[in-house]
């Protein structure tokens, strides 16, 4: 390489693209995530000291009737292997991965993205951003269709920092809202809130629901309290086919 070339490469100038390239664009919890990472050279040849990921999310975080967006990082590995790129050239790399259980369901305002770097010694790092569209595994979106059938509609998708007693493997709840506008449950109940909480063992239900005409400090039953010291629910097929009993047991709280 001619000292003009290694200067070039040193400021980053013709430097290398990243692409990262997903199998598709949605995903649920727990699903194994498979791409393609695409880098072209520029019109000078670099040494990649290794290719980085990180997962992300940004979600509304809603205290005190203020809201705010946070981000956080789920997940992060890297590819350490070095290689070098001569001028011009392609490589693609495959990659997989596995969307962490505890990934939120991009509603509401709620985003997700897979971001790559390279790692480029004396250059700015390029990087690329690819987002990615969480949907609720089929037994969760079985049951947020029950809901649906039952009469509920979703108003609204926030998040809560989680105590650090609850058993939760991640440091905050995504809640769903409910309101009933038809159905056995209209009149009844004013407010629901649903949150699908990952374990070991599977994937547990967090519901709340506020009864009409009740006074705050009686207008909330719990499935799953963030002390943990409430009966938790494990999502099953037949805890989705009886859920307007579980319902009608809150109200009896």
């Amino acid at each position: 390489m001619s000292l003009f070339n290694r200067l070039l490469s040193a400021v980053g100038m013709g430097s290398c693209e990243v692409d990262t390239l997903l199998q598709k664009e949605r995903y649920f919890p727990g699903e194994s995530v498979s791409a393609r990472v695409r880098i072209k050279a520029g019109n000078v040849g670099q040494r990649i000291h290794g290719v980085y990921f990180s997962l992300h999310c940004s979600y509304e975080q809603v205290e005190e009737g203020q809201a705010q967006t946070l981000e956080v990082e789920l997940a992060h590995f890297q590819l350490a292997d070095a290689f070098k790129v001569a001028a011009g050239e392609e490589w693609e790399l495959p990659i997989e991965f596995v969307l962490p259980e505890f990934t939120p369901l991009t509603l509401g305002k709620t985003k997700v993205w897979l971001a790559t770097g390279l790692d480029i010694r004396q250059a700015v790092d390029p990087k690329d951003r690819d987002y990615l569209q969480v949907v609720p595994e089929p037994l969760a979106a079985e049951l947020l269709h029950q809901v649906e059938q039952l009469g509920f509609v979703q108003t609204l998708v926030h998040t809560e920092a989680v105590s650090s007693m609850a058993r939760v493997a991640a440091p905050y709840l995504q809640m769903l809202h409910y309101q009933p506008r038809s159905g056995e449950f209209s009149g009844r109940i004013e407010e629901m809130e649903l949150a699908l909480v990952p374990a070991s063992d599977g994937v547990y239900l967090h519901a709340e629901v506020t009864r009409t005409g009740r006074g705050m400090a009686a207008a909330v039953s719990r499935i799953l309290a963030e002390s943990g010291d409430r009966e938790r629910l494990l999502l099953t097929p037949e805890l989705v086919a009886d859920l307007p009993r579980h319902l009608n047991q809150l109200l009896l709280d």
